[in-house]
């Protein structure tokens, strides 16, 4: 079976990780290997790159480039 990234997009407080985690735990229940992720502070190195960088923010561009590291680094 190939690999898939399901994203969960909306507003603060509209219920993404509840839904994700309810997917992940069906997925699970039924055999497929699911992994849930919060994406872009996934990981401890994810989270204190996106803390610095969206404290001390020297332009929107070097924010975007973070956030796609960030994501990259997530998923690898």
């Amino acid at each position: 079976m190939e690999a898939l990234y399901i994203s969960f997009e909306g507003t603060n407080g509209a219920g993404k990780s509840t839904q994700a985690k309810i997917l992940v735990k069906r997925l699970c229940d039924r055999g497929i290997p699911a992994e849930y992720v919060k994406n872009p502070n996934g990981t401890a190195f994810s989270k204190a790159v996106m803390d610095v960088i969206i404290a001390r923010s020297p332009c929107k561009l070097a924010e975007i480039f973070v956030f796609a590291a960030c994501f990259c680094q997530t998923i690898h």
